[in-house]
């Protein structure tokens, strides 16, 4: 079987500070409908994280933290203790994904002091019907609240971080909805997403057919569960294919140790699908990208999503 090239430490670290959420989304692939949880709730411990960022501080690389995982991070803690801790390297870009159902006064606070780079608003659109329908628990009105608070509190104070993102998984029920979404964030965002709709538990991500090739995430994402279990790859939601166990092993170990190394072997030899995540995924697909320019957007059209970058000035 062909040898795996050399790897570079991992570019994205994904740290999940909880596996708890205040939803029940209707499609998530670990809270969702249906959906039986192989993994405990619970929250990381401080030991544990600060651990994480230090043997992440050592590495001779720029890496992106997401102290993110199947949970929602505000209900963790010690979320804003760990983006601060992150950002005392200039080397670390620390952001994450929020349903912004659970933001508060403190958060926004905190959003604009301790560095972060970068938060990401999941808003399935703004018809209140389909919104409500899929995301389970939440508040259209209140999330819709959280993403203009923080706005309007960094226009306020003249700063470009955190920079505001936001995506939109594109249901069925809001096939002709893009436009008039993007269109309507395009005043508090710096950039929307748009997903393509999958099932939960479904990892296919592409509409049409491509050459296979090995997967970009064995050589560049790395993604800790918040006990300390690391799974193959961010599809591991459930943490079923473990290749190692921090801190009883460190990251650089568990990165280049046999359960990873044999993973990217596999993938080299073209033997995909006699992995069990591997076979039934097109993950793979999200390293290919078409950038154009529109209507004054930077639209990048990958597989699984269509970004559109809007251009604005310092402190808008």
């Amino acid at each position: 079987m062909e040898s795996p090239r050399a790897v570079l430490l991992p570019q994205f670290v994904m740290l999940e500070l909880t596996n708890a959420c205040d939803l029940a989304c209707r499609q998530c692939p670990y809270h969702g409908e249906g959906v039986v949880k192989r993994r405990p709730i619970g929250v990381m411990s401080e030991p544990m994280w600060q651990a994480a960022i230090a043997e992440i501080h050592s590495w001779d690389r720029d890496v992106v933290l997401q102290p993110w995982g199947m949970g929602e991070p505000i209900m963790a803690p010690s979320l804003w203790q760990v983006v601060a801790a992150a950002k005392r390297s200039s080397r670390v870009e620390v952001g994450f994904y929020s349903n912004g159902n659970q933001w508060r006064g403190p958060d926004v606070e905190a959003a604009l002091t301790s560095g972060l780079d970068w938060v990401t608003f999941s808003i399935d659109g703004i018809r209140r019907e389909v919104f409500e329908h899929y995301r389970v628990g939440a508040s259209l009105d209140r999330v819709l609240g959280s993403l203009k608070a923080l706005a309007t509190a960094r226009r306020a104070s003249r700063k470009t971080k955190p920079e505001i993102r936001i995506n939109m998984v594109q249901y069925p029920e809001l096939h002709d909805h893009a436009d008039e979404f993007v269109a309507a964030m395009r005043e508090y965002a710096d950039s929307v997403m748009v997903s393509r709709y999958r099932k939960a538990g479904d990892r296919r991500f592409s509409p049409i057919a491509l050459p296979r090739i090995p997967c970009h995430q064995l050589e560049t994402i790395m993604a800790i569960g918040w006990d300390g279990r690391v799974g193959q790859c961010c599809e591991d939601q459930q943490g079923e294919v473990l290749v190692g166990w921090f801190p009883r092993q460190s990251l650089r170990d568990i990165w280049y140790g046999e359960p990873m190394q044999r993973l990217r072997r596999f993938h080299a030899a073209g033997r995909w699908s006699e992995l069990p995540l591997c076979a039934e995924c097109d993950a793979w697909t999200g390293s290919l990208e078409r950038v154009s320019e529109r209507n004054g957007m930077r639209v990048r059209e990958r597989t699984a999503t269509t970004v559109y970058e809007f251009q604005k000035e310092a402190g808008a």
